[in-house]
């Protein structure tokens, strides 16, 4: 699982991260269907692994991870 740190680029920017992140999840994707096309991964675990950790979580002023 890709960890960001000090040395990840844009480690500090969420929104830059998270754009990071998503073209590593398309090159892990293309790769994968590459290698098994007749049993490529699920879109939702390889979101999940990619992004899922990195999605807003309880921001008030945003209402993202908040019931309405």
């Amino acid at each position: 699982m890709i960890t960001p740190t000090a040395s990840t680029p844009n480690a500090h920017d969420r929104i830059a991260l998270s754009i990071y992140l998503c073209t590593v999840l398309h090159d892990a994707a293309a790769d994968l269907y590459r290698l098994n096309p007749h049993d490529g991964p699920d879109p939702a675990a390889l979101y999940a692994r990619f992004l899922g950790w990195a999605a807003p979580r309880g921001d008030p002023a945003s209402g993202v991870g908040h019931p309405e």
